[in-house]
């Protein structure tokens, strides 16, 4: 929002600039002098100044109110003339996100959100333009979202970002997604396995089909702590002689550089998949994919009470293996069982 300041051109003759009753006061704001008032602000960086042509500062604080409203109201003009319509305005936001680069899955995510459900859900009321999305029409979509609280946040964090990149492209004065309400999220902790519940799963997997499968990932997974996507894409030669991981995370990329038991190194080394260079992974397609293939995996041996599962979701068991690792390692250092 556009702000004018008054200030007072204190003149040779006035008694605040020359003389000794009020010294403190010559700096342009005393409201009592009878010197010129003048305005000033800043447009663009630059400072503008111009006179009120008057001497009292409360008629010069009315001079720069109705300046002000006029300033905003050219502004509202010029924006209104030159409306961005919201399916160009999320083109150009998405050509944008091609330009910096960014990960395939993050891309398909800002897609679903604008393309798929914003425009949508604006076609379906009427609403054409940028400026016409504002905080009140924020909030009615925001109430239309069936996402848990997590994701709610997030898309609320892309949909901030979406309106900075029309505030900067000067499509908007300001930015209304910011102004909508927090969304409140209750995290709880991962849980994880003990060690009578990762005996259970390791013994279930020698009763389900490919179960020789589904147990070497999940004895990486336990006694490295990787992601399900790292686990799953892990390359062959990834593992050293002397049992040893080093890989960058796929999500991070950050480094990992752990150490196997010798068993659970055996148990992969033995273990021949259809391509030669990964371990659970056939190298085609989008690994996101392949880890939607273990983790319905992970949920059919759940369905069928063979193993120990914290809750029915499909990939949490994995999440839970991840986790551990970091609390096993650390309390319980045994040596692990894969028979």
């Amino acid at each position: 929002m556009l702000v004018l300041n008054v200030g007072t051109w204190l003149s040779s003759t006035c008694s605040l600039a020359t003389g000794r009753d009020a010294p403190e006061q010559a700096d342009g704001q005393w409201k009592k002098c009878t010197c010129p008032k003048f305005l000033h602000w800043c447009v663009n960086g630059k400072l503008k100044r111009v006179s009120a042509k008057t001497n009292r500062w409360e008629d010069a604080c009315r001079v720069a109110r109705r300046i002000e409203d006029q300033l905003q109201e050219d502004q509202s003009n010029t924006i209104s003339a030159h409306s961005v319509a919201v399916k160009d305005a999320i083109a150009a936001y998405l050509s944008d996100k091609h330009a910096q680069r960014l990960q395939p899955d993050t891309l398909k995510k800002l897609e679903l959100i604008f393309k798929k459900q914003l425009l949508s859900w604006c076609n379906a009321n009427g609403i054409r333009t940028i400026p016409e999305l504002d905080l009140t029409r924020l909030r009615e979509g925001r109430a239309t979202w069936k996402d848990a609280a997590l994701s709610s946040k997030k898309k609320q964090e892309r949909v901030i970002g979406f309106f900075h990149f029309c505030q900067s492209s000067g499509w908007v004065r300001d930015n209304p997604a910011r102004r909508l309400s927090r969304i409140r999220v209750e995290q709880t902790p991962t849980g994880y396995f003990s060690q009578e519940e990762m005996k259970k799963i390791i013994e279930a997997t020698h009763r389900i089909r490919n179960g020789d499968r589904l147990r070497a990932l999940t004895l990486l997974m336990r006694w490295s702590g990787l992601a399900i996507r790292d686990a799953v894409t892990l390359e062959r030669s990834r593992l050293s002689n002397n049992d040893q991981i080093f890989l960058y995370r796929a999500k991070t990329g950050t480094p990992v550089y752990v150490s196997l038991p010798p068993d659970v190194a055996l148990v992969l080394l033995n273990f021949h998949p259809d391509n030669p260079r990964y371990f659970f992974w056939s190298g085609n397609g989008n690994p996101k994919s392949a880890v939607a293939d273990w983790q319905r995996h992970s949920a059919d041996c759940s369905k069928k009470r063979t193993c120990v599962m914290r809750t029915e979701h499909q990939s949490v068991a994995f999440l839970t293996c991840s986790e551990t690792h970091l609390r096993l390692s650390v309390c319980l250092p045994v040596c692990p069982s894969t028979r």
